[in-house]
């Protein structure tokens, strides 16, 4: 099994792959598929890591508004005074539901 192609040409062993399988990441460079196994092994990866560093991960996902982070309970030394800027959504949320941020309106031009 071949874990992703590139321009129709295996990413790992070499071989010419058939165009029609694996998942497109046009938007990285086109030609670029990758298989389902390996997306999920490079996306396994990826979270290990950002919990092992501790880091705090948001990714904005535009077409779905999709907002990934760590909990609050991850937070280093250095980060505990975020804990004291919290905020709600006035009314729509408990007020002992604490936010570190609250988007109420994007706009994007």
């Amino acid at each position: 099994m071949h874990p992703g192609s590139f321009g129709g040409i295996c990413i790992h062993c070499g071989q010419k792959v058939d165009g029609e399988s694996g998942v497109s990441f046009g938007y990285i460079h086109k030609g670029l598929k990758l298989d389902d196994k390996e997306i999920s092994r490079v996306r396994s990866r990826d979270v290990k890591n950002l919990l092992n560093r501790r880091k705090l991960c948001l990714v904005l996902d535009l077409d779905h508004t999709l907002l990934n982070t760590t909990s609050l309970h991850r937070l280093s030394p250095e980060e505990m005074h975020l804990k004291t800027h919290t905020d709600s959504l006035e009314g729509n949320m408990p007020t002992d539901a604490p936010f570190l941020f609250v988007i109420v309106i994007i706009s994007i031009y």
